[in-house]
């Protein structure tokens, strides 16, 4: 066994594939990083812009209900509501609006100074919500960031910025092109590059692995070699590991580099805020979140290993094999998950492609949690390669 794979990888280490696999990677995860060295990064002024926006709108509610002569009770209640809100936004506006006013070294202060109006708002609009004061509540509306007003959104938010306060941290926009490295290869996996597109570059480089030799016309003299089938697929199995694993991390460090060098480091204690069962809120920095993506993400890449395995047993032909994969990778797009029913979608392997929505609980289906997501990709992996075995032990040809 080890006699095959060494041969296997002295076979395939300095093909072609895996120099366009690595740029394929590198390139994905340097989509932002070629955008911002172009052009300015607007992301300061886009939450300015969000905070304008809401003062705007309770201005205009203030003026409507300002020009009521003799106003009822409740008019005067929503008119107060009204205005709590204007002197809270207003608040926010004027420290953001400070950060031009400001040296280089009090930058961070002035920042810190934004996030605290912000979360002074928060909190009063979660305890607006706690109180069932909803209606008229006006919810920041960031870019990038998805509008919640029910309790656990509030919550979230209030969690959030309490964590950046107490650390000092510096927020750092979901839109922000120029990020720092931490936050930059983070927001790749969670907002700008699909797992479902870096699956597509594994099928890429598991259809040329498992159908070369058929391709090349070399299988007959691999079936007519005095050595185990299977020893010889799982050898192939071996290689695509050991291959294409460290392509995966080494584009991710080539990303992660260029991200330093031309903005800088960041911290990688920045939160990540969720809810593992929709009702407590839970913060992770995002090493947590990189570490639990790269190991979902190689648990997925391992089953479609297998598929890909299964699939070269019936065919050699390479755009029949990466079709099948990608068949099988467009099974877990959200649109189609959504149709499965609830208490059979988290036994499906598919379940579990989207990574970081699944590490964030963020899937319309009910996921167990990620050590269970883990158990079922290598579950399923381990059947199909039961059905390769038995195909191997039956026919003895690849």
């Amino acid at each position: 066994m080890h006699e095959q794979i060494a041969f296997d990888l002295k076979k395939n280490w300095r093909a072609t594939t895996n120099l366009v696999i690595l740029i394929a990677f590198t390139l994905l995860l340097l989509i932002t990083y070629f955008s911002a060295r172009s052009t300015a990064d607007q992301s300061d002024n886009d939450n300015y812009g969000a905070y304008v926006n809401a003062d705007t709108k309770i201005q205009n509610e203030l003026s409507k209900l300002q020009e009521i002569k003799n106003p009822d009770a409740a008019t005067v209640k929503k008119l107060q509501k009204r205005m709590k809100q204007h002197e809270y936004l207003k608040a926010i506006v004027l420290a953001h609006t400070d950060l031009e006013n400001v040296f280089t070294t009090n930058m961070t202060d002035a920042r810190l100074n934004t996030e605290k109006a912000v979360l002074a708002y928060e909190r009063y609009t979660l305890r607006e919500v706690k109180a069932g004061r909803t209606k008229g509540l006006i919810v920041i509306a960031l870019p990038g960031k998805k509008t919640d007003k029910t309790l656990l959104g509030r919550q979230k938010d209030v969690a959030y910025y309490e964590y950046l306060v107490k650390h000092k941290l510096v927020e750092v926009p979901a839109t922000k092109k120029d990020a720092p490295a931490n936050n930059y290869i983070a927001y790749a996996f969670l907002y700008n590059v699909s797992p479902l597109l870096l699956l597509a570059v594994f099928a890429v480089q598991l259809g040329q692995l498992f159908t070369i030799e058929k391709r090349r016309g070399t299988i007959n003299f691999l079936n007519i070699v005095p050595s185990g089938k299977l020893r010889l697929l799982s050898a192939r199995m071996v290689s695509f590991l050991v291959l294409t694993i460290p392509l995966f991390l080494v584009a991710g460090g080539i990303a992660y580099a260029a991200a330093a060098k031309s903005f800088e480091v960041g911290s990688w204690d920045y939160p990540i805020v969720y809810s593992a069962d929709g009702r407590t809120v839970s913060i992770m920095n995002i090493g947590q979140f990189l570490v639990m993506f790269v190991l979902l993400l190689l648990a997925v890449a391992v089953f479609i290993m297998m598929v890909s395995a299964l699939v070269s047993l019936y065919s050699g032909n390479l755009a029949v094999n990466i079709v099948a994969s990608l068949a099988v990778i467009l099974l877990g797009a959200p649109q189609v998950m959504a149709h499965v029913p609830d208490a059979l979608a988290r036994f499906l392997p598919t379940a579990y492609f989207q990574a970081n929505s699944v590490i964030l609980h963020e899937t319309d289906w009910t996921i167990p949690g990620i050590g269970f997501g883990v158990v079922v990709l290598l579950a399923w992996s381990l059947v199909l390669y039961a059905v390769c075995t038995a195909i191997l032990r039956r026919r003895e040809l690849i």
